[in-house]
């Protein structure tokens, strides 16, 4: 009779024992689930308040003696132009175009800058290819996209899914929320692991990029001023003395 007495004591300890393990268990877990709230709470203000911080730089008094100078970037110069070049005129501007650059005269020499849309040529590059998106034909050579035209080949927008084995020369990094991006002269692309391609994307809104497609157009004014780029919005963004250019929705 003892021993049932005292075997019915343990058990009823193991009993309680167990029940307050999952008491315990549901007070950690409670715990837990209030510290991970917490901590997301606080990611998401940080994010706010970096929106805002953003948002501030962006509305930020950009008079003409603030942007002294555009973000360094690497850009092919010529002292001379080589003899078989040829003088290409859009957007009442005048450029020089030689195996599938163009070039712009500056002061002593001429700095190469990105395709101007619209512009014509009469013949591309001997490495050039052609790619199809979205069932029409596109000539691609150089991170430059033509459609052909009567007597040659006009520069057009590049292609929302184009895909490309190499991004072009010149190609920066983007790092956006949402993941990482390659801009190259007003094109974004994103590599796909799948194909091992990367294609061309829209342009993530808060991207900020060191400089604008040579042929952008500038809008507004005074302050509310902007360059329009192939329906992207960019907004000067000052940075140490440097101009940047922060991406919106139009």
């Amino acid at each position: 009779m003892k021993r049932r007495m005292i075997t019915i004591a343990i058990a009823g300890l193991v009993v309680a024992g167990l029940a307050g393990g999952a008491e315990a268990g549901r007070i950690a877990a409670k715990r837990k689930t209030v510290r991970v709230d917490a901590k997301r709470e606080t990611r998401r203000e940080a994010r706010r308040e970096t929106g805002r911080e953003a948002s501030r730089e962006v509305r930020r008094d950009v008079r003409r003696d603030d942007v002294r100078r555009d973000a360094p970037t690497r850009r092919r110069t010529l002292r001379t132009l080589p003899r078989q070049h040829t003088v290409v005129r859009t957007n009442a501007r005048t450029y020089y175009y030689t195996d599938g650059v163009f070039y712009r005269g500056e002061r002593d020499r001429y700095v190469a800058v990105g395709a101007p849309v619209g512009a014509f040529v009469g013949r591309l590059p001997a490495r050039h290819r052609i790619l199809f998106v979205g069932g029409r034909r596109y000539w691609y050579a150089g991170g430059v996209f033509y459609v052909g035209v009567r007597g040659g080949f006009r520069v057009v927008y590049a292609p929302l899914g184009a895909r490309l084995a190499r991004l072009p020369v010149g190609c920066e990094k983007v790092r956006v929320r949402n993941g990482i991006y390659f801009y190259c002269d007003g094109v974004y692309f994103r590599f796909d692991r799948r194909e091992g391609l990367y294609v061309v994307v829209r342009a993530p809104i808060g991207a900020v990029v060191r400089y604008l497609p040579d042929s952008c157009e500038m809008r507004g004014r005074g302050h509310d001023r902007y360059a329009c780029y192939g329906g992207v919005g960019y907004r000067p963004v000052i940075r140490d003395g440097f101009t940047f250019w922060l991406v919106f929705d139009l």
